[in-house]
């Protein structure tokens, strides 16, 4: 691959300047998907007393270990709806995200119940759709990381999608209850 060739100077002061408002912005950012995590992680002893894992010990239990995670939309509708932009981050009610199960690259997607009890906001929907569509255009099969009962049920704004869930492989029957796979 060739070199680009560029006319920044990185030993500018405006290239510093910016470089530090953008690391501020970073680590801003940062923060606010810690507190959509730390939102979800609150419910913990909640989940120990039903015996249930929190949404994102499940995803963690159907990735293959180690392998890389690419989590999409961490703030979808941020300060919209209920989401303050403080402590009630909710990142849409769910998780979504790229990974491998295994061995295959998949997009994974979970609707995150300690938060809100897994709610769907406008913004969640879209965010499920739009999690859909980056499966459909790149040709990814779908793991869902949801609970039994909500795990049978698939929107219908798309056509259905192989699944590569670890313990069943057919698709699921479409139900227009929950919005997330």
């Amino acid at each position: 691959m060739p070199v680009l060739a560029t006319r920044i100077d990185k030993n500018s002061e405006s290239f510093r300047t910016g470089r530090e408002q953008m690391l501020a912005l970073i680590v801003e950012f940062r923060e606010l998907e810690q507190q959509v995590r730390d939102a979800s992680n609150a419910k913990r002893d909640l989940f120990r007393k039903r015996g249930q894992l929190l949404p994102r010990e499940r995803v963690a239990l159907l990735l293959d270990r180690g392998a890389p995670w690419l989590e999409l939309s961490t703030l979808a509708g941020y300060r919209m709806h209920d989401d303050d932009g403080r402590g009630g981050t909710q990142a849409g009610g769910g998780i979504a995200g790229i990974g491998y199960v295994s061995g295959i690259r998949c997009v994974v997607a979970a609707s995150d119940s300690a938060i809100k009890g897994g709610t769907s906001t406008p913004m969640g929907v879209k965010k499920n759709l739009r999690v859909q569509q980056i499966a459909r255009e790149n040709k990814l099969p779908r793991a869902g990381a949801d609970s039994p009962t909500r795990r049978a049920c698939r929107p219908r704004a798309f056509p259905r999608s192989p699944s590569c869930t670890a313990h069943r492989r057919q698709a699921a029957p479409i139900c227009p209850a929950f919005p997330i796979t």
